[in-house]
């Protein structure tokens, strides 16, 4: 089977998957257990000391976490806006792999090399790495080629990475 899909993002759903790029990498487990270790320590230096130094340095740590958080979504919006003909896409599903094309050329991924897959009500994120992936916007596809899509995610992703809503 083989099914073609003609994506167009607007900003909204751009910025969703930049928000999902942001939100996995800040809330990996190695991360989860820095930020308790950096709150416990102001928590505790706050406490036992009267020198407010280190619990400034750890709460200055955690500003800056926020600063590149606005940092890079307005660095998205720049790109985005700035880049209209990359956002435009065709995704061909196919039964071995997705190939994804633009304005760069086309992109051809095997089902296997993903890594996880994560669906929202709007969106399914495909991670191909830690850093690079791709977004489906649900509304723009047909509930055909949905299903096929589901069926090859579960053939092919380990079931602990992958979160669908429609099991």
């Amino acid at each position: 089977m083989e099914f073609e899909i003609k994506q167009e993002l607007n900003e909204k759903d751009y910025m969703a998957y930049v928000t999902h790029q942001l939100l996995s990498y800040f809330f990996r487990p190695i991360n989860i257990a820095m930020y308790v270790v950096i709150i416990g320590y102001m928590v505790f230096m706050l406490i036992t000391t009267t020198n407010p130094i280190i619990f400034l340095m750890a709460g200055a740590i955690v500003l800056l976490n926020l600063v590149l958080v606005v940092y890079t979504r307005k660095r998205a919006k720049k790109f985005f806006r700035e880049n209209q003909d990359l956002i435009k896409m065709e995704l061909v599903f196919k039964d071995e792999v997705l190939v994804y094309r633009n304005s760069d050329g086309n992109l051809e991924k095997n089902w296997y090399e993903f890594a996880k897959a994560k669906e929202s009500d709007e969106y399914i994120y495909l991670a191909i790495s830690k850093q690079s992936g791709l977004i489906i916007v649900k509304r723009q596809i047909s509930s055909d080629a949905l299903a096929f899509l589901y069926s090859r995610l579960k053939e092919h992703i380990v079931p602990k990475n992958l979160k669908l809503q429609n099991k």
